[in-house]
């Protein structure tokens, strides 16, 4: 059985897979080992492995959470 060819997303591409993070937050996610590492097509192009991209999505997804809810108003405590 032959594999699959690898399949790589450019920049660009990344937006339009779930991925709205600037070059900078990229860069420090990959050294801090949170996100796929980038791969040099040549000297000056990068991308990263597409199927490596979609697990990352895919488990941001499944260990998202929602935000605990204030317990109590802002202003309470506050003299008047």
């Amino acid at each position: 059985m032959a594999k699959a060819p690898l399949r790589y997303y450019r920049f660009p591409e990344l937006k339009t897979r779930g991925v709205p993070l600037c070059r900078t937050t990229l860069k420090k996610l990959e050294r801090n080992g949170q996100f796929p590492q980038r791969v040099y097509l040549t000297e000056r192009m990068v991308a990263w492995p597409a199927e490596e991209v979609d697990s990352w999505v895919r488990d941001r997804r499944r260990h998202r959470q929602r935000p605990a809810a204030p317990t109590e108003p802002a202003n309470e405590g506050q003299a008047r």
